[in-house]
Formats: C-alpha cells, structure tokens, sequence
C-alpha cells in the first residue's frame, strides 16, 4: 500500500496496457498506474507530469494511497523524510496502519571504508549477525524467511552470498557465485596450477573439459566426445603427446594445439602463491588474442538477457562500460577473498571445494522464482526485485559513491530516492541500514564518498559494527488516514 496510484476517468472496461511490465491499466472508469520507479519500461515521471498534486502538473485528478499497512511507524517516517528530498514528486507520505500497536524500529551501521567495491567486510558482518539472530531465536517461526537484504545491483550479491554460504546460511538468489560461468571457468584453471601436471587425475581431466570457455578456444562438444573417447589416464599428459588425433591438421588442431599449450602453462605454476597464479590466468591468452579478462568482459556484451537486466536497473536506462565491467568482475573480489582466506592455494582449493559441495546441498534450487522451493532461506536481491515484497528483518547496504552515483543528475537522484524508499518499506518490524563508505584515490589525495541517503533519513549516529546497533528515534508523526470510496477500491484491486 505504499505505491503512487493515479487516476483520471477513461470510458471502457478492464485493459491490462501491460506495457513492459509497467504496471498500469483501465478499470471500471479509472486509470492505475504503480510505477514508482524506472525499470522495464516503467516511468513515474509521465505521471508525475500529469497529475494535480504537482506544480505545473497537467492538472488530472490524483488520489494516492496513505496508509502503509506493512511497515512499522518509525520504518515509514525513515522513508517519508527521504523521499521528501525530491522536490518534483507526487507525494509519497504514508501513515502507519493505526491498529498496529508497535512502532517498528529503524538502525544504522557506520563501517570503515572500504576500498573500490570490496564488499567483504560488511558482508562477514551481515551474515555474523543473521547468525547472531537465529541463535537467539528472535527470527521467529519464519526462521531464515525472515530475513531479506535489498542490494543496488546483483554485482554486491556475490560476496554478500558467499559470506553466507561460509557460515552454512541457506539464501535465495539470481546472483550465486558457484553457479557463475565466469568462476566456474576460472576455477578449473585453478584446479590445473593446484594439482600440476601429475595430481589427482579425476580433477585433472574434469578441469580441462571445463576450462575450454575462457580464454576462447572455439572447442566444443566434439572436442569434449573425443578425448573422453580416446584419451586415457592422465588428460593433460594425453594431450601433450597426441593433441593433433583429435582433429589432424589444419586450423582446428591449432586450436587444440593452443589450448594443450596453455593447459600446460598453468599447471606449471603449480607450487605458487595463489595471487600470483590468478593473475597469470586472467592475462592468459586464447586463439582470438583475448585474454580472459577480455572474455569475461564480451561474454557480458553478448548477453542480451544480461544486458536487458542492466539497462532495468541502470538510472540512465542505458548500459556503460562501467555497468558492464561491474558485472563482468564481480566474482573476481570473492574469488580472491576465497584464495587469500588460506595459506596457500592448495589449501584454498580445498576449501573452495567444501563450499561448492555446501552450495550444492543449501541451494540446490536458489532461484526464487522457483516453484516448488520451500526451504527457509534469506533473500537476497537487488532493490528492483524487492518490489511487492516484504520481510520482518530488511538490511540495506549503501555503498558510497554508488548508491547514488557520484555523477548522478538531480532527476537521477530523484529516481534513487525512490528505488530506495521501496526498499525501506519492504521492512515489516525492523530495517538496519548498512553505511558503507568507500575511499577512492585522486590526484588531490585519498576521498571518502558517503552516500548521502544516510544523511536524508536522518538516522542518529551509531557505533562500529561490533557493537550493537542503535534504534532510531523518530519524533515526526502524521495522524492523517485516507480512505477511498467503494468504486476506487474494487477497481483497484
């Protein structure tokens, strides 16, 4: 009950315009629309424009829906002051239901900054502290369901749920790391230099039938029958003494030439410090002259499913080489948190398959628009998904200089401030606000971003994330309950 509905009188019966899940439509005489933010073709200015409640609006009478019957009373007044900073905004102030008797609550946790995007460190403490909740039995009978995390992009969800499957925490979806092609591929690269050329053979031959993605190397399927047909033992000792069976001469011997060469590359490093050999891997080159950095990057632009969800949950509505970049790197800052979390990278490899065979059991099926899942589970996701959803326990993370933009427009922002106005109402009883400066170097020395959302909800300063957060204390009231008449209500629903 907290999405703006606007309204004029139309002649006809129910149509669902349905216009890129846009949400708006004609019933019994009146025109809904629920688009609050930009997404899918979604666009609340076109009715920002038009409604009565603007200065220089086009005048159409507008009723908006006032009571929030999710959200405690201290969670609404957090998201009215913020949305209260768009100066064009048809408004948004809700009320709590008044038969609720509590106030809900509302905190925040100030994290030192951290460098670029690595997320880790608050994402460590997030998952300590569902943890910390679950053992209290403060979650309820929801258990795991009662916890949600709203993220501005799916990049942030990789680390957030890596962090969570190191503790054994079933969580909901469409960014899993282990469920990646990109690390898939950098894995079995890994798996190569961990063993060397004389390790355990399974794994050997396992990694190189699915190292072949990255760098490109164009063998496919036939590739893979072959040598499973041929090849004996050890793979890579096969292949360096018979790399040219699979296909004789020409062209795609060389190929297979190429990849045999790299494969042995790899498993030379075998003995070196992680780092070293993750880097040597993502400088690595294929036939094309790409190197896998350059694939992971193109496998991005490719990707039109990929694409659409960035141009969905870009302000802009377009899609930049930074948008791509972050999501062609995402799993890398995980991927290394993981190598370095051991002494060495036999050692990591070891662990990183302890979590691969977690992943599999915890979430078999992490999608949550799966049908048929019924384990209790956090979701998480970006705070476009989170629209119409809800959770007793929301945490949103605000990562400076990304949330918002640095460079973001002032309608640009307006459109933010509204992305996350719905993720703070997704909270029922408590939101924790997660802020997360970042430090960037310059020519004028180290900056630190803040994200001035923060600022806006006007949250009292609480301590470092090891100690306990603080509520926020809210002195604002609105007493004011709409209602609508009988005909508004049945079209609406």
């Amino acid at each position: 009950h907290d999405e703006i509905v606007s309204i004029e009188e139309v002649n006809g019966a129910f149509i669902d315009l349905d216009v890129d899940d846009a949400s708006t439509f004609f019933a019994n005489g009146i025109l809904t629309s629920n688009s609050i933010y930009e997404f899918r073709g979604a666009d609340p200015e076109a009715f920002i424009d038009m409604s009565d409640l603007v200065p220089n609006g086009a005048g159409f009478k507008t009723e908006v829906l006032k009571t929030n019957y999710r959200s405690g009373e201290e969670i609404i007044q957090t998201a009215n002051r913020l949305i209260a900073f768009n100066t064009k905004q048809i408004p948004m102030t809700c009320t709590a239901n008044p038969k609720r008797a509590d106030r809900g609550a509302v905190d925040v946790v100030n994290f030192a900054p951290v460098d670029g995007r690595d997320v880790s460190t608050p994402a460590a403490w997030l998952a300590d502290q569902i943890m910390e909740v679950m053992e209290e039995g403060q979650a309820g009978e929801k258990g795991y369901d009662a916890f949600g995390v709203g993220l501005r992009s799916n990049a942030e969800a990789y680390t957030y749920g890596l962090e969570m499957l190191k503790r054994g925490i079933p969580f909901r979806s469409k960014a899993n790391f282990f469920n990646d092609p990109n690390t898939q591929a950098l894995l079995h690269w890994l798996t190569i230099a961990d063993e060397g050329a004389a390790g355990d053979v399974d794994r050997i031959n396992a990694a190189i039938l699915g190292a072949r993605s990255a760098p490109a190397t164009k063998l496919g399927k036939k590739f893979e029958d072959k040598v499973s047909e041929l090849a004996s033992g050890n793979y890579l000792t096969w292949l360096s003494a018979n790399w040219q069976v699979i296909y004789g001469r020409g062209e795609w011997s060389e190929m297979v030439q190429l990849y045999v060469a790299n494969l042995t590359k790899v498993a030379a490093l075998h003995g070196l410090p992680a780092e070293q050999v993750l880097n040597t891997i993502l400088e690595m080159q294929g036939f094309d002259g790409r190197t896998v950095k350059d694939v992971l990057f193109d496998k991005v632009r490719e990707n039109e499913e990929v694409l659409a969800e960035i141009r969905a949950t870009s302000v802009s509505g377009t899609v930049s080489d930074e948008d791509i970049a972050d999501v062609a790197f995402a799993p890398l800052a995980p991927l290394k948190g993981l190598l370095g979390a051991r002494p060495g990278l036999t050692e990591a490899m070891k662990y990183v398959r302890q979590l691969q065979a977690a992943n599999a059991k915890l979430t078999a099926d992490d999608d949550p628009d799966a049908k048929g899942f019924y384990e209790p589970a956090v979701t998480l996701g970006t705070m476009h998904s989170w629209k119409g959803l809800e959770v007793p326990r929301m945490y949103i993370p605000l990562l400076g200089g990304q949330f918002p933009r640095i460079s973001a427009s002032e309608e640009d922002l307006a459109s933010e401030r509204r992305l996350a106005y719905v993720a703070v109402t997704r909270g029922e009883d408590h939101v924790t606000i997660m802020n997360i400066p970042t430090a960037r170097n310059t020519k004028e020395g180290t900056v630190i971003y803040e994200s001035q959302f923060v600022g806006e909800m006007c949250l009292p300063e609480a301590s470092d994330p090891e100690s306990v957060p603080r509520t926020a204390s809210l002195d604002e009231e609105d007493d004011t309950v709409s209602y609508w008449d009988e005909q508004m209500l049945d079209a609406y629903l």
